[in-house]
């Protein structure tokens, strides 16, 4: 199962009204920790996607449309298996990232909870005691609790 989870299946666009929703000639790309789209021109495979560590890709693609494979507008060197996939692999370009010192930055906090003070006053808000209600569906509380009910509309 772990290995079906590494598998894309992919449907390169076509012409025509629906060209984005091609469902004929599926590309298959085994790797990559995403792969986006396919695309073909020519006798190029183009793939987009994201890699978060070196990968190792087998793909399954018609032979006449993946003499030369790119990865993100780079060109893979591909090798043919006995099986008749194409192999490749990638390393990952990741950026680096420095992690600041969190106990030295300046932190602004926001009061989440003005209920919670003695000096809050609900007086404005509006009572819920509605006993019936013009949804179609019956409450399951002992009031009703539909906000549309009581005059508030998305």
């Amino acid at each position: 199962r772990a290995n079906a989870y590494q598998f894309w299946v992919l449907h390169p666009p076509t012409s025509g009204n629906f060209a984005s929703y091609n469902t004929e000639n599926p590309i298959i790309v085994k790797g990559g920790y995403l792969v986006r789209s396919v695309d073909v021109k020519g006798s190029t495979l183009a793939i987009q996607g994201d890699l978060n560590s070196t990968a190792t890709f087998e793909i399954i693609a018609p032979s006449a449309s993946s003499k030369s494979v790119t990865f993100n507008g780079e060109t893979l060197k591909v090798s043919k298996t006995a099986q008749g996939t194409l192999t490749a692999s990638r390393a990952a370009n990741l950026p680096n990232v420095v992690v600041p010192r969190l106990s030295s930055l300046a932190w602004k906090t926001a009061d989440s909870l003005p209920e919670i003070k003695a000096s809050y006053s609900d007086a404005k808000w509006t009572v819920a005691n509605h006993n019936t209600t013009v949804n179609p569906t019956p409450p399951t509380t002992p009031v009703v609790l539909y906000a549309g009910d009581y005059g508030y509309h998305t």
